[in-house]
């Protein structure tokens, strides 16, 4: 097997966005599905071709497309259905190129996890390295490839990798940073036991391989539930209810108590804020005046608090959460 090269190209910045507006646990349209379906066929399509005539010389067999994960159905420890967004036929269209697609929805047809083109290159790259190869991939997820000999290869993800650190990223920017360029913002802080050993807490890692998880699990108000947890925690307050806790999936958020309050989580959380205001609205030294502060001249304190570890557009519902997962999906 020869690789004849690659490319890479991000998603134009209003189709990443909306992508990033639609993924669990927002709520969404089947028009907004649709639009995606179509403007992410639309990017691939012109990926596709470029890949065919500068890296095949215009000549190929067919195009493999893995589609835009949006939502990946995991109840009860099993796999129920996988949806991935780009429609193929944009690309045969575009590329006069035979297309396979819907990878992960025929695997979790064939009875797996709906993963199957890292557990398969993994393995057509590691078979015969000696010793146990593996192989860790880290992306919103990480997933592992192991290769005992003897053994059928044991493909599974082992839970968050990107995925939190982008969401909390974008939180306490306001959007402004998609991810931690470079790991400068990790670099400077520092790391929270508590809040590690909360997050470690999650009953996914305890669980046997193989397995799957997603965003649908590991989003921002997962991380904002694990931040009450671990304020209620250093407070001796008695945890509170885990459906209130755990997040804020279709309509339900964290509770808005004296623990998530801007000034506590900032003092708590001081890593988090490595170019954060004081409270006079004053940039410390070397961090770049926020763009809202640009635009007056004299822009009031309160534009200076950090963003809420609460949703503010979500009310408080009393269905039970595994309920409400059941109808997204």
């Amino acid at each position: 097997m020869q690789t004849l090269g690659h490319l890479s190209v991000p998603y134009a910045r209003d189709l990443r966005n909306l992508i990033a507006a639609t993924l669990p646990p927002a709520m969404t349209t089947a028009r907004a599905v649709c639009v995606l379906d179509n403007g992410i066929g639309h990017a691939f399509a012109g990926v596709a071709s470029r890949a065919l005539h500068e890296l095949c010389g215009g000549a190929a067999d067919l195009v493999v497309s893995h589609g835009q994960t949006m939502y990946h159905w995991v109840a009860d420890d099993a796999v129920r259905g996988s949806l991935q967004l780009g429609q193929p036929a944009w690309i045969a269209e575009v590329t006069g190129v035979p297309v396979i697609s819907d990878l992960r929805s025929r695997d979790v047809a064939a009875g797996g996890q709906g993963a199957p083109l890292v557990g398969m290159t993994d393995t057509l790259l590691l078979r015969g390295l000696p010793g146990v190869p593996a192989a860790l991939n880290l992306g919103g997820i990480a997933n592992i490839t192991v290769l005992a000999p003897g053994a059928d290869p044991l493909a599974f993800d082992t839970g968050p990798a990107n995925a939190l650190l982008d969401a909390a990223t974008g939180h306490f920017t306001g959007g402004n940073a998609a991810y931690d360029e470079d790991g400068r913002r990790a670099a400077a802080g520092q790391t929270s036991p508590d809040l590690l050993k909360v997050l470690l807490d999650d009953p996914y890692y305890r669980r046997a391989a193989p397995k799957t998880t997603g965003k649908e699990h590991f989003h921002l108000p997962y991380l904002r539930a694990c931040a009450v947890r671990r304020a209620d925690s250093r407070s001796g307050r008695r945890p509170r209810d885990p459906d209130q806790a755990h997040g804020c999936h279709r309509g339900r958020r964290l509770p808005s108590t004296r623990s998530d309050q801007p000034g506590r989580v900032r003092r708590r959380y001081p890593e988090l804020y490595p170019d954060a205001h004081d409270r006079r609205g004053t940039a410390r030294p070397g961090t770049p005046a926020p763009a809202r502060a640009r635009r007056t001249t004299a822009a009031p304190a309160a534009h200076h608090r950090p963003r809420r570890l609460t949703d503010h557009h979500c009310r408080r519902r009393s269905r039970p959460l595994g309920a409400q997962q059941g109808e997204n999906g």
